[in-house]
């Protein structure tokens, strides 16, 4: 029995002409493309660390002492004033 495609059919009646094309797979890799990708990826990973560690230009981000430390006090005290003008919001 064969499964009713109604993708295609609302296709069809949306786009005939989209609903007639040819079906074909545009996009194409080079054969064993996947069988060393792991181990390139690995390899500039490693280049662009090295690359990294060698520049003599300190970072132009910085952070405040302790904001890890202080970070989520600070996150749930901007929750509770969100909730808090919910709440007032929902009220009137």
């Amino acid at each position: 029995m064969k499964k009713p495609n109604y993708i295609l059919e609302e296709l069809n009646i949306v786009s005939p002409i989209i609903g007639k094309m040819k079906k074909i797979q545009p996009y194409s890799v080079p054969s064993a493309y996947f069988e060393n990708l792991s181990i390139e990826i690995i390899a500039r990973i490693k280049v662009g660390k090295e690359h990294a560690y060698s520049l003599k230009s300190p970072t132009p981000f910085s952070l405040p002492n302790d904001y890890f430390k202080n970070f989520p006090v600070l996150m749930l005290h901007k929750a509770m004033a969100i909730e808090k003008k919910m709440w007032t919001f929902l009220k009137n």
